[in-house]
């Protein structure tokens, strides 16, 4: 058997300690020449994910100061290389460890050293240079082969000394030994021929004899947590080898299960060996191990333990890592998990689920499982967890039984429906017993039908409809459907199209398909679009498609060609942290050849969208999950029956300032399309659950556009190519018309500077650090903004605040960042704030790899303090005392709850103003990255961010509680980035019954601090306890959602502000009113200066007594002398509604009550002319109830 010792590279803390209990290391070279000779790359780790290091070996005789030397990396073959800061020493045969400071613990626990530039992929070479001069070397100069991709290299003990030739060809099996990628057990030890790497003990006569080992149950180790070393179980290998990883195992005792990761044992050891194992305890993803595994001894050979039956919901922490057994679990939710065929189901019983998770590695894939959604079956497996979700892991086809059909048809096909080539066969089986009868002309089955035998030839369109007659008496019937496809050379591009989001020709090779060039995209691909003449006049049947080859296609717009290849759907790839594999696909004619047989031929008339040709369908992107094609109802389907073709945008407005990207810039556009949405100030569109689908984003390749903003418009239509990439069906242009630019400008608060008022904003400023060397003027900007644009707010919570370095390697205090944004408010004007933060530990906080990100404040000393009470740090939870104060201040909630890993964590701050205490919670919940695509595979998207922002949520709404349980007239403000919309389910969970929401005090159409791909929306927030509402005003400051950097923009969000007046609460009225509006009344002010009804409104008013009985009642409005409304509505009869028992008044946008009688008619209020009206906004209110909660409605 095998034995092995780990030993990690001498630090320079151990060196010092040495030297301190009176033994010296050997001397360090510093300041002198170093003779380099035998200072090698000795392993490179380039495993999944950031699993990536890069060790080097000491081999020469002196301890080296590898400050004095530069590793270089060079990325996808390029010859300029990026240093890697070393520092620290090396003593002579010993190693030091680089690894990415986000790779798994068994790699982090071997390192010396950490950096995020340690990110290799495979196609990346590394040079270890002194004074200029290459030492060693990995990779060949320039060469972007994935020469290196998910391998573990370790350097023969044969190699002394290093490859100083960098651009000779590289091969890894010269000098270099291979192992399986995510190996970290080499890490941290290296041989090299004639070098003594060992500790300089000898063994002797005093040597101790060893005692016997003590065995511990796995169960007590699993207690143990990790960190334990050298700890020995015994149990029986419960699985093969290397189904999850390496050489991978479960042992399983009578007390519990452990998944052992290890490479070194393989054919020593099978499934059923009873086995003496020691090692470490670690955690990875969640799942506990045993790594850094030796002394492993095949004891005996055992039976496997029976698994222990459990529901979904038994599957947890209490039996991870031993064998489970669902029993009769419904199956659904059936996905391919990975490019590798790793499948992965959801297992359901009475209301209870688990994830399922069979890894290709096993042996078994999605392409071999035959079972279907509704399904029961029994699943065996290892009980398991992944990042906080548990899941069985079945090891192979031989864990999952069927046990009935359930709700799945009875009868399967092979091929399913689709398209089929004539003469084509079609094979029906079933899992459970009995006889198959079917037809083909479309009649019931019966058991007089014909009876199933073998294959069903297909040579002309056919519906198989079948039945199964078996023990349990005769299935429902099933059906499958079969399309012909054309003959080769016969085909054209709407019969590739079809009225289907994927093609049935996908995997068919095609000839002669004609088309004329209306976009290329490069040298390797182009659209085509199909012959005015030649199109079939169905609206389902797009007439365009995109055409690819890997060599280059030598073609012009306005070719008339025949194109050859290969139909398939095709996919955008993954992009940095993006995945995009659940994006939809893109139908292709790839591998292609072309043959041009004319030029300058007209293009093809664009498909107007809009009212004035094709409405787009604007409530709805898909609510049949693609069970139904539907391009009048479902905009999903609409764009689809468009891909690939010219389309015309007419009268295009901007609903998204210009994005700038690396090869092409975006921008989002509306047209008059028939709907009747909220529109912004701004002449942007506000989100609602639709998502507003009627929304065209634009690509623009020319790079050349015009610094759009929201409410301009095109001079001219936007005409291009409708395509699909990142998620999202784009209309694809190479230049825009000129911008008629809109009016609106960037805004100045509307709150007055009151000095018996207390202002408050919450500002997120993307990313602030002042040293932005492609932002030099970020700080003066913001500075500017703040004092000229908010009037100096008394208090800010800032959001994402970087520390000092930005995403660069350092420590994660931010002092300098609010130093200098504090000066450069005094330079421009403003108060000379003070601030306060609390520095989060390093990458602990989400956001940008070594950013930081934080909230944090600056106050006026001038106008409000900060209370005395001790600063808190990242990990302590502030409490609050017995009277309502903060025990830390500022101090973190809750920092080390789960709800705010990877996440920052919420900041309390206590402050007095004219003698009144006020806490101020700053947050930045976790953003909306992860949730699905609104145009994605996945129908409905499903919101997977919402849980933890949910979660959040809660803790921070518990701390509030806190607060006044102890002190129930405290003043607490709750602001921040919270990443939801003001109607979301988070920010209920967070408002609960003790805080209110300001931003729905406003008008709908001012709501929003964001645009996100033409959507305006709220993210920033500002809730106070419910006590302030009706002494608290509120205003969003759009000064940068709508525009773009060259109008002024310096971040990403607009500004929130509230002003708040602490002084004598207010009389709380002895009723409130909530209106909820199903339909906006609007008015409008005639040429004579009448009042007239543009919109009547339909609403529903909910009065509240002071005892909590609540009536409600709905309630439509009208305006002046709307003579319709009589006669549509007649006249109330009986007894008397609820609001006509109420006397209800007309408000100014002051809150000022008008001199104007509102008629009153059973459920129809009438709001009559008056004197000089003035168009603005105006509220309804009931008397006696609070003003801050009437409706609101706008006179135009």
């Amino acid at each position: 058997m095998k034995n092995r010792s780990v030993k990690k590279g001498l630090s320079l803390a151990s060196a010092m300690a040495l030297t301190i209990g009176g033994l010296t290391p050997a001397a360090v070279v510093s300041g002198e020449e170093v003779n380099t000779d035998g200072l090698i790359i000795s392993e490179y780790v380039e495993g999944s994910s950031y699993n990536k290091a890069i060790e080097l070996f000491n081999g020469t005789s002196q301890t080296v100061d590898l400050s004095q030397f530069d590793l270089q990396v060079f990325f996808n073959g390029n010859i300029e290389g990026e240093s890697i800061g070393l520092s620290g020493e090396v003593a002579p045969g010993e190693t030091y460890t680089i690894v990415n400071n986000r790779a798994s613990s068994p790699f982090l626990n071997v390192a010396d050293q950490t950096s995020t530039s340690i990110n290799h992929n495979g196609n990346d070479g590394y040079a270890l240079f002194y004074k200029g001069e290459i030492v060693d070397s990995f990779g060949q100069l320039g060469d972007s082969s994935d020469f290196a991709k998910d391998v573990t290299l370790v350097r023969q003990s044969s190699v002394t000394g290093g490859d100083r030739t960098f651009d000779d060809a590289f091969e890894t099996s010269d000098e270099w030994d291979s192992f399986s990628k995510d190996t970290a057990d080499h890490l941290g030890t290296h041989t090299m021929d004639g070098v003594d790497t060992s500790d300089g003990e000898e063994p002797g006569d005093g040597d101790q004899i060893e005692e016997p080992v003590s065995i511990t149950s796995i169960a007590d180790v699993r207690a143990g947590g990790t960190g334990q070393t050298d700890v020995t179980m015994e149990g029986v290998v419960t699985t093969d080898l290397g189904l999850w990883g390496s050489s991978g195992f479960y042992l399983q005792d009578e007390t519990g299960g452990i998944y052992v990761y290890q490479n070194l044992y393989d054919e020593e050891i099978k499934k059923g060996d009873v086995i003496q194992i020691t090692g470490d305890t670690t955690e990875y993803d969640g799942v506990f191990e045993l790594v850094n595994v030796s002394n492993l001894n095949v004891k005996d050979r055992s039976d496997l333990p029976s698994p222990q039956v459990v529901s979904p919901s038994e599957v947890s922490e209490d039996n991870q890592g031993s064998l489970v057994e669902l029993e009769g679990v419904t199956i659904s939710q059936i996905e391919e998990a990975n490019s590798y065929g790793t499948l992965e189901f959801v297992a359901s019983k009475n209301g209870e689920s688990v994830l399922v998770r069979v890894d290709n590695r096993t042996g078994y894939s999605y392409d071999d499982f035959r079972y279907l959604e509704g399904m029961e079956l029994n699943v065996t497996g290892i009980s398991s967890e992944y990042n906080g979700t548990f899941q069985v892991k079945p090891r192979g086809a031989e864990d999952l039984e069927f046990v009935s059909n359930g709700t799945a048809d009875a009868i399967q096909a092979m091929p399913g429906s689709g398209g089929v080539q004539s003469g084509s066969t079609v094979t029906l089986s079933a899992f459970s017993e009995g006889d198959i009868y079917y037809t083909t002309d479309g009649s019931e089955p019966t058991v007089n039908s014909t009876k199933y035998t073998g294959p069903i030839t297909i040579t002309e369109d056919t519906t198989i409809k079948a039945v199964q007659v078996g023990y349990e008496g005769t299935s429902s019937v099933v059906t499958y459907s079969y399309q012909v496809l054309k003959a080769d050379g016969e085909v054209r591009i709407h019969d590739i199209q079809g009225a289907t989001h994927k093609s049935l020709y996908a995997g068919v090779n095609v000839s002669g398909v004609e088309g004329i060039v209306t976009r290329t995209t490069g040298d390797n691909g182009f659209y085509m679009q199909e012959l005015p003449g030649q199109v079939d006049e169905d609206l389902k049947t797009s007439e365009g498609i995109y055409v690819y080859n890997e060599d280059s296609l030598d073609v012009e717009v306005g070719d008339r060609v025949f194109v050859s290849g290969e139909v398939t759907e095709n996919t955008q790839d993954n992009f940095l942290w993006f995945d995009f594999s659940d994006d939809l696909t893109l139908t292709e004619i790839t591998d292609a050849s072309v043959s041009v047989q004319e030029s300058g031929v007209e293009l093809p008339e664009a498909v107007i969208l809009g009212e004035d040709g094709r409405q787009i369908p604007y409530n709805v992107i898909d609510n049949d999950q693609f069970s139904l094609f539907d391009p009048s109802e479902d905009a999903i389907d609409f764009y689809e029956s468009l891909e690939g073709m010219r389309v015309s945008a007419p009268d295009a407005t901007v609903v998204m300032p210009r994005a700038e990207y690396t090869n092409y810039d975006e921008t989002a556009v509306t047209v008059p399309n028939g709907s009747d949405k909220v529109r912004t100030p701004a002449g942007g569109i506000i989100v609602e659950p639709s998502l507003n689908p009627e929304r065209i984003i634009i690509d623009d390749y020319s790079q050349d556009m015009a610094p759009v903003k929201v409410g301009d418009t095109f001079e001219s239509p936007v005409t291009g190519v409708l395509g699909y990439e990142f998620s999202n069906y784009k209309l694809e242009v190479d230049g825009l018309p000129e911008v008629d630019p809109g009016d609106f400008e960037r805004e100045t608060t509307t709150l007055q500077k009151d000095k018996e008022k207390l202002s408050v904003a919450t500002y997120n400023m993307e990313n602030y650090y002042a040293t932005d060397s492609e932002n030099p003027e970020k700080t003066t900007e913001i500075a500017q903004s703040i004092v000229n644009r908010l009037d100096a707010p008394d208090i800010v919570g800032l959001v994402e605040v970087q520390d000092d370095n930005g995403a660069s390697e350092g420590d994660t205090d931010a002092s300098e960042n609010y130093q200098a944004l504090v000066k450069a408010i005094v330079d421009n004007g403003g108060p000379e704030y003070k601030y306060t933060d609390i520095a989060p530990r390093n990458n602990q906080d989400g956001g940008q790899p070594d950013g930081n990100i934080r909230v944090g404040f600056i106050y006026n000393p001038e106008r409000v303090s900060l209370t005395d009470q001790p600063k808190g740090d990242a990990t302590t939870d502030v409490g609050v005392t017995e009277k309502g104060n903060l025990t830390l201040n500022p101090g973190r909630i809750d920092p080390t709850n789960e709800a705010f890993e990877d996440s920052r964590k919420p900041l309390a701050a206590e402050f007095q103003f004219n003698g009144e205490n006020v806490i101020v919670v700053a947050n930045h919940f976790n953003s909306k990255g992860g949730d699905d695509a609104p145009f994605g595979s996945i129908q409905p998207p499903q919101l997977g961010s919402e849980e933890q922002r949910l979660q959040q949520a809660e803790v921070v709404n518990g701390f509030v509680q806190d607060v006044l349980e102890q002190d129930q007239d405290a003043n607490v403000v709750v602001l921040g980035d919270l990443n939801d919309f003001e109607d979301s389910a988070p920010l209920e969970v967070l408002e609960g019954d003790i805080l209110s929401n300001m931003i729905e005090e406003l008008p709908e159409n001012e709501r929003y601090t964001y645009n996100y791909q033409g959507n305006s929306q709220t993210l920033d927030h500002i809730l106070v306890a419910d006590h302030l509402r009706d002494q608290t005003k509120v205003d969003i400051v759009h000064l940068n959602a709508d525009f773009t950097e060259e109008q002024g923009r310096v971040s990403d969000h607009d500004p929130v502000m509230v002003q708040m007046d602490l002084s004598e609460a207010k009389e709380t009225p002895a009723m409130q009113q909530e209106w909820r509006v199903m339909k906006e009344p609007v008015a409008y002010v005639t040429r004579k200066g009448d009042l007239s009804t543009r919109s009547q409104g339909v609403t529903q008013v909910t009065l509240t007594d002071d005892s909590g009985d609540k009536e409600k009642q709905t309630v439509l409005i009208a305006f002046g002398d709307d003579k319709n409304w009589g006669k549509k509505n007649g006249k109330s009869k009986g007894k008397k509604k609820l609001i006509e028992n109420h006397s209800v008044q007309l408000l100014n946008e002051n809150g000022e009550v008008l001199p104007v009688e509102v008629s009153v008619n059973g459920n129809k209020l009438m709001i009559p002319s008056w004197e000089d009206i003035q168009p603005g906004m105006y509220s309804i209110s009931i008397e006696g109830a609070g003003k801050n909660s009437a409706l609101s409605f706008e006179i135009q």
